[in-house]
């Protein structure tokens, strides 16, 4: 067995790892990358990862020009040392490459503290004996397919079996409707977002990876339960019922004869006003958190 530093033993990383340590896809690329405080790294996920015919060394290794994407790549796998430095010894297993290769490539630029967190937590699990199973191999490309603000909303909903929505629309004269808001959960007054006006489609992105579903027409039938949801949006129901009451009023005023306006302009503002909205209705649904929804939340949410 070689020789450890008094540090090497201190992280617990190097157990039984082959000597040849430096050899795969993670030797390559430590001899470029790593200082030598990363090697313990490199010993810990020899086995771990052993996907050397899996991808070729990449060129921007070797390219002096990406010492900033270099710089990317070792924090990131620093903070994946510190997450499988947990492990038993003898619970450490291989990662598939079909999780290991697309995760480790998207580690060699990606910043964002919340996608880095769910691609460190996906490659930790997938690690261990323990939680390998919840390692499904599609989660690379869900990861992919998310904003930082959906991984948010994924971490709210951790613990969670559904999440309750209200769906407010205008009702016209003519019994037609206009949906003002989609799907109104509350999230983006419990949660920060960068960017909260976007959450009607974050959600509809959440259903369409399959985190959540939901089925039309079904809700809570527990007494006062959407109420607390429902106080959320008042200033949404009192800005569009503030419209109507100005259309009413306007109305009013033509059908009066009291409107200081040209006979063609009545004319076009009195055809407008014919189906104009006449209240603010309100409908009732919620979210499930589906099974792979959850089983992702175990794998990628700390």
């Amino acid at each position: 067995m070689e020789n450890q530093s008094e540090e090497q033993q201190s992280t617990g990383l190097i157990r039984t790892r082959s000597s040849n340590s430096g050899s795969g896809l993670f030797g390559k690329l430590f001899s470029n990358v790593a200082q030598p405080a990363a090697l313990s790294t490199v010993r810990a996920l020899a086995k771990t990862f052993d996907l050397s015919n899996a991808l070729d060394n990449p060129s921007w290794m070797q390219d002096g020009s990406n010492s900033y994407k270099k710089q990317v790549f070792q924090q990131n796998m620093n903070a994946l040392q510190e997450k499988i430095g947990v492990i038993p010894e003898e619970k450490v297993c291989e990662v598939p490459p079909e999780i290991g290769v697309p995760t480790i490539e998207k580690l060699t630029y990606t910043t964002n503290e919340q996608l880095r967190n769910a691609y460190l937590n996906l490659l930790a699990k997938a690690s261990s004996e323990d939680t390998a199973a919840l390692a499904h191999p599609a989660f690379p490309g869900i990861i992919e397919r998310i904003s930082a603000d959906e991984a948010r909303i994924i971490e709210y909903l951790k613990g969670k079996d559904f999440a309750l929505f209200l769906e407010y629309r205008t009702r016209n004269k003519l019994d037609g409707y206009n949906v003002i808001k989609r799907f109104a959960t509350g999230i983006e007054f419990d949660t920060t977002l960068d960017f909260p006006s976007n959450i009607d489609a974050y959600l509809q992105n959440l259903l369409t990876i399959g985190i959540i579903d939901f089925r039309p027409g079904i809700y809570k039938i527990e007494k006062n339960i959407y109420d607390e949801l429902d106080e959320k949006y008042k200033i949404l129901k009192q800005n569009e019922n503030d419209k109507i009451n100005l259309l009413n009023e306007l109305a009013s005023q033509i059908e009066s004869g009291k409107a200081n306006a040209t006979p063609d302009a009545l004319v076009a503002v009195s055809k407008m006003l014919e189906n104009r909205a006449t209240k603010v209705d309100m409908d009732k649904g919620f979210f499930d958190i589906t099974p792979f929804g959850k089983l992702f939340i175990q794998a990628c949410v700390s």
